[in-house]
């Protein structure tokens, strides 16, 4: 079958492939370069992002914390000079140094303050654009001292502590609690100062962020909690055990991108540790929507190979029918010429080679032409030469009996 295959065939199995190997050579090609450029892109994207919501966090509560410092220090020099209203004022003025701070307190030790009086706590925190003084943490149902930010602060050599996030009775909002012990003129640690940051402001924040629109952010504490997170229904209530193959992940401090499983799909995963509470930021993109625009791509070149291909095909497919009409005409003329017609002629209108060769054919009929003229007109001469020398033969055969007659007839007269 392939020896009779027409050149248009030929000319199409050629291309045909060659077009196709190309494009899928293309297509692989274009494709993993354009997935190192993704992930390359993404892994700056989400370095930059990681360290500017890192950065911002932390500043955020080193802002916060020199609220705490600030009231220690105070109440450590001059505590024993001041009243208790001159402490509310001083909590009304500094909860503003610092737009992030929900409120802040003093807190005593039992009996510390005076003699007298258990619980003394004045807290002061922002309500819309006014600051509200209440003494419900004074409370004995309350028992500040129980609590963590208290213990933890009390604790404490002088500097801040953090505790974890936790809902506040009071006003039922999640808070995280700085806070810093404050001393007597003796050294002698008396009882804690305390800012609080209410949590939904870096829960908004870290929850809407995203990298140029892809992925999402959120953040978790040492112990796996979620304390931001897109999914607000994860929040102070689901884990990042939870979440298998992720959870696993916090045991690897090393900031570096990583593909995991996570919320039931693949996803690139990045990490950083926030130096101030040991709070984990992750930036999560997933696999299919970072890929999605190389899969459309892929697509795009799949098909525009498939088209060129056929584009390619029907111009191939009508320069081989010019082509090969031309090579058909001069198969005829020379079927002809084969038998004996030499006065066939071709007119192919072309400078290419299959023009040259029709020119070359119609010399080729016209030298012939001439060489069988030539050979007609000689053949002619011969033959009327043969008939002049057939003419003279007959003529001296006639003379030659005539003479041998005479010959005879004398050597008759001769002997009678």
């Amino acid at each position: 079958m392939n020896g009779n295959m027409t050149l248009r065939k030929k000319m199409l199995a050629i291309f045909i492939p060659l077009v196709l190997i190309s494009g899928a050579t293309i297509s692989v090609v274009s494709y993993f370069i354009t997935k190192a450029d993704l992930e390359a892109a993404l892994e700056e994207n989400m370095t930059t992002t990681s360290a500017e919501l890192t950065e911002a966090t932390e500043r955020r509560f080193v802002g916060h914390e020199r609220i705490g410092d600030s009231l220690s220090s105070l109440l450590s020099s001059e505590g024993s000079n001041l009243e208790k209203e001159q402490m509310t004022n001083v909590l009304e003025d500094i909860i503003w140094n610092n737009e992030d701070t929900l409120g802040a307190g003093i807190w005593y030790e039992p009996y510390a303050y005076e003699e007298d009086t258990e619980f003394f706590g004045p807290y002061v925190y922002k309500e819309e654009e006014e600051a509200v003084y209440t003494e419900a943490y004074e409370e004995p149902d309350y028992d500040y001292p129980s609590w963590e930010w208290y213990e933890a602060g009390m604790a404490s050599d002088g500097d801040a502590v953090w505790t974890e996030p936790y809902d506040d009775e009071e006003t039922g909002i999640t808070m995280l609690t700085t806070s810093v012990p404050f001393t007597n003129e003796s050294g002698e640690t008396i009882g804690v100062v305390t800012a609080d940051i209410d949590l939904s402001t870096l829960q908004e924040h870290i929850g809407t962020s995203d990298m140029n629109g892809s992925g999402y952010a959120f953040m978790s504490d040492e112990a796996g909690q979620y304390i931001a997170h897109p999914d607000r229904d994860k929040v102070m209530t689901a884990n990042v055990s939870d979440d298998g193959e992720f959870g696993e992940s916090f045991a690897n401090e090393e900031e570096e991108i990583r593909t995991m499983s996570y919320d039931g799909q693949d996803h690139l995963v990045y990490q950083q540790t926030l130096p101030t509470t040991g709070w984990t930021l992750s930036l999560a993109v997933p696999e299919s929507e970072l890929y999605a625009p190389l899969n459309q791509l892929l697509t795009q070149l799949i098909i525009y190979t498939i088209v060129i291909a056929g584009i390619g095909s029907i111009i191939i497919f009508i320069f081989s029918g010019r082509l090969t009409r031309h090579i058909n005409t001069l198969k005829e003329k020379m079927g002809q010429v084969s038998e004996g017609d030499l006065n066939v002629n071709t007119s192919i209108d072309s400078n290419d080679e299959i023009g040259v060769l029709g020119s070359q054919f119609n010399k080729m009929t016209e030298d012939m032409n001439e060489l069988l003229q030539s050979m007609r007109t000689t053949v002619f001469q011969l033959r009327d030469s043969s008939e002049q020398l057939s003419a003279t033969s007959e003529e001296t055969t006639a003379s030659s009996q005539d003479i041998n007659k005479a010959i005879r007839d004398v050597a008759e007269s001769a002997t009678s």
